[in-house]
């Protein structure tokens, strides 16, 4: 048995001060690491006595290396991410007694930024014809939840005219009116698997269509592209306003992996056969998803006339006009 690494020699080799010590047997294999923070070196809590490998199991084998490994990258998110990232876009659930598994969330907790059609228009995802095929992500999440939270530019403004008499050092300032220009969001998505894959491609297909109008044999031919909704951050900040999408621009990176995905009929049971079918060069629909991404939607608020025209300030300042249906920011 030899000791390495140990960094203060008149303490146990398990003292957090001996943070990366390790230690090993007759055959050079790794019986036991320090596993616990340095105060000093890591300046962070103590965690002393994990140890990577037990040393009373001996050496262990390769596969339950491999099994050690794999689950660490899995937990890692969880463990480690998310217990040093305070609570942000996640969903809001209320404390309740029971399971919290017995709950199921609605619109009124939802905390995430979320562009969705308005509940009576049953086209795109809200329709059973049209939500089967690469829609069909979004029919759970009832619309676009943007999966980080995004960078939102709002910005409102009152227009001047100026009036400047003869003789006058300071022009008279003359209102005119006011307006909520367009909101302009910024936000990434994430592709490390196949499902992620199909729902970020829905989101870009989503975006494509609500910039659309219809035409020629549509049942709706002749309609301009829908008021949507956009909603997030509680009942007060997006209230439900009604957007059109103005502009959408998607980045496609080059120095990002892309995900390949079967959007067709392969008759592939499994990826493994779906993989072998690709490299057989068979006549398959895949589409290739980047595994990261940027999107760029620029929204501008649209209200009805029956909506200006009943417009009151007093019940806005009481936020009787922040919710469903008027959504006035």
């Amino acid at each position: 048995m030899a000791v390495h690494n140990k960094k203060d020699w008149g303490k146990p080799v398990d003292h957090p001060d001996n943070y990366g010590a390790y230690v090993t047997n007759s055959k050079g294999e790794v019986t036991y690491r320090n596993m616990g923070y340095s105060p000093g070196a890591m300046g962070g809590s103590t965690m002393a006595g994990k140890t990577e490998i037990n040393s009373d199991a001996g050496s262990k084998s390769v596969s339950d290396v491999k099994g050690a490994i794999t689950n660490f990258f899995q937990n890692f998110r969880q463990n480690t991410l998310f217990a040093q990232v305070p609570p942000g876009a996640e969903t809001y659930i209320p404390r309740r007694r029971g399971n919290i598994g017995e709950f199921t969330t609605t619109s009124s907790m939802e905390r995430r930024v979320k562009l969705s059609l308005p509940g009576g228009l049953k086209r795109f995802y809200q329709s059973p014809d049209e939500n089967s095929g690469l829609l069909n992500p979004l029919v759970a999440s009832s619309g676009i939840v943007f999966p980080y939270t995004p960078q939102i530019i709002i910005s409102n403004s009152a227009n001047y005219a100026s009036r400047s008499p003869i003789q006058t050092n300071y022009p008279y300032q003359i209102y005119q009116n006011s307006q909520v220009s367009n909101i302009n969001l910024l936000v990434q998505f994430s592709a490390q698997n196949e499902e992620e894959a199909r729902y970020v491609l829905a989101c870009i297909l989503f975006l494509r269509l609500i910039t659309k109008s219809f035409r020629n044999n549509d049942v709706n031919s002749g309609s301009p592209p829908p008021v949507c909704r956009l909603t997030g951050h509680g009942k007060n900040l997006l209230p439900n306003v009604p957007v059109v999408v103005q502009d959408f621009s998607l980045t496609l990176p080059n120095n990002v992996d892309y995900i390949t995905i079967a959007t067709g009929g392969t008759g592939a049971s499994n990826r493994g056969t779906f993989l072998q079918q690709l490299d057989r060069a068979q006549m398959l629909q895949v589409d290739r998803v980047p595994t990261m991404s940027d999107i760029s939607v620029t929204m501008v608020p649209t209200y009805s006339r029956s909506q200006l025209a009943d417009y009151n300030v007093k019940d806005i300042v009481s936020g009787g006009r922040l919710t469903n249906p008027d959504g006035f920011m």
